[in-house]
């Protein structure tokens, strides 16, 4: 089946499931085999938009199965169709692997990530001057950031190599007339957006925090998203493509602005369930129903990761500027992950952030936990100057899904207990609200002379924050309570740390997505 709607509704973490769909409600019964997990319960997923009888049938059983595109703000779906550079930019004519050994280049990327404008690092070179010559054009070519300059020393030639100054090989060399940032779609297959960027920022000797999305998309599945990264030729991109494995970069662009989360109109899936059990008749009443009376608009599991330790749970702490707390929940051991049992258990145990890093397995290299020890073991321990080793948006997720967490619990109580019509005191917009990120809308109170204007297509609720309306029925007092559960007050929310204050914003209770078939 196919659709166009918001990533979040249709967002499933992974794993073979056994599915009750009730036409897009997001509940959903997980069979014994699937790691032990979060329920949709358990994040206040709990009401359903209509009531005929469910159809049974498992989700994402291969990771083909489940296909999103974005749609961006114009809405024009995102595709892959030009893996080309926008533009003839002569290539090194040689492989700088023959110039630069991989320990050269291990040493140029430490230079090049930290922050120490007086490091250097040396490389010893040959006689040969076309050689030297190969060797400062490959450090040119894959550290834009360094400079590197030919010295002798009792007849030894070698390179030294250090932070550029803004000269001749610093970061002026950008073309002024060109914009800074490179837009280009990502096509990635079963890896989550961080792991993808993660990969591509190695080869590029960049950290991941350089680069910017409109939204995360599912780890299970084929996903293709626009992306824009500061200052990167297009052309090194495009060279990527033939060593990336599951992840395709194409359709470059130079653009001014970078992209923001939230700034995307939808997502177009294409879904196939198997195993399905239900006759024709009640498969067609259930995508009916979805095509005609929508879903409620639930932020989805993968909002919430796939582990008993929720990132709601992070960013909870985080707000309450418990900063060792949400340090070891992203880094204590999980339950249902025994792989991850020894150095997890290891950084409980000693805090030593430098033992912990050598113990973490390979598929680790690259993740959350890695940057979040190595901003420990550069900090000596200070919690939230690690925080800040972890790029931006990823941050912004902790935070983010404490936000949704409470979303989906006063949704669902605004449900069931007012039901599937406007009530006086609700709050509505005709205008289209896309993600919490984008723009504050036009919003306006539901009254006895107006609500017959509105339908439950236009009843929004806000996301907690401190520059948000609340509706003027009990549904304010409802978010209070929340709060307050968790020691928080909507004051809290304007956060010292300006990363983590929260001003709030709105989403649709029940949105009917576009163009359904199946």
């Amino acid at each position: 089946m196919g659709a166009d709607s918001r990533d979040e509704e249709m967002d499933e973490e992974g794993g073979v499931e056994e599915s009750g769909s009730s036409a897009g409600a997001s509940s959903t019964k997980r069979r014994k085999q699937v790691l032990v997990g979060l329920k949709e319960t358990d994040v206040g997923i709990l009401e359903y938009r209509s009531h005929h009888a469910g159809i049974a049938g498992i989700l994402k059983q291969r990771y083909r199965d489940f296909m999103v595109n974005e749609i961006d703000v114009d809405g024009k779906i995102v595709h892959l169709t030009d893996m080309k550079c926008p533009e003839k930019k002569s290539i090194l004519p040689f492989d700088v692997n023959e110039v630069l050994t991989e320990e050269d280049q291990e040493r140029l990327s430490v230079l090049a990530k930290g922050q120490d404008k007086s490091a250097e690092c040396v490389i010893e070179v040959t006689e040969d001057k076309e050689r030297r010559t190969k060797v400062h054009q490959a450090i040119r070519h894959l550290f834009p950031k360094l400079e590197s300059t030919t010295l002798e020393d009792g007849g030894q030639k070698t390179i030294r190599v250090k932070k550029g100054g803004g000269g001749k090989h610093g970061r002026s060399r950008w073309p002024k007339d060109k914009p800074n940032y490179c837009r280009f779609v990502l096509y990635k297959e079963n890896m989550d957006v961080y792991e993808a960027l993660n990969i591509i920022a190695k080869y590029l000797h960049i950290g991941p925090h350089h680069f910017q999305y409109a939204g995360s998309k599912d780890k299970r599945g084929v996903t293709v998203q626009e992306v824009t990264i500061h200052r990167v030729d297009g052309q090194r991109l495009a060279q990527l493509n033939k060593v990336l494995r599951c992840i395709r970069l194409g359709n470059f662009r130079y653009v001014h602005k970078p992209l923001n989360l939230g700034e995307l109109s939808g997502n177009h899936f294409v879904i196939i369930l198997r195993m399905v059990k239900a006759s024709q008749e009640q498969i067609d009443t259930a995508m009916s129903a979805l095509r005609d009376s929508g879903f409620i608009n639930y932020f989805g599991m993968q909002r919430f990761g796939n582990s008993l330790i929720a990132t709601y749970l992070v960013g909870r702490a985080l707000l309450l500027s418990q900063w060792q707390t949400a340090v070891d929940l992203i880094l204590k051991p999980r339950e249902e992950d025994q792989e991850d049992e020894g150095w997890r258990r290891h950084w409980m145990e000693t805090r030593d952030a430098q033992a912990t890093l050598a113990m973490l397995p390979n598929h680790r290299r690259r993740s959350v936990e890695q940057q979040l020890l190595r901003g420990l073991l550069k900090s000596k321990n200070d919690y939230l100057a690690a925080f800040s080793s972890i790029p931006r948006n990823t941050r912004l997720i902790y935070v983010h899904s404490y936000q949704s967490y409470i979303w989906n619990q006063i949704t669902s109580r605004r449900l069931k207990q007012y039901g599937m019509s406007p009530v006086v005191g609700d709050l509505a917009s005709k205008a289209s609200i896309e993600d919490e990120d984008s723009e504050v809308p036009v919003v306006e109170y539901v009254t006895e002379e107006n609500i017959g204007q509105f339908t439950i297509f236009d009843v929004i609720l806000p996301l907690p924050g401190y520059s948000v309306k609340y509706p003027l029925h009990e549904a304010a007092e409802w978010y209070t309570e929340k709060l307050a559960q968790d020691g928080l007050t909507n004051e809290m929310l304007k956060h010292p740390v300006r990363d983590l204050s929260l001003t709030g914003a709105y989403r649709k209770c029940v949105v009917k997505p576009k163009n359904v078939d199946w």
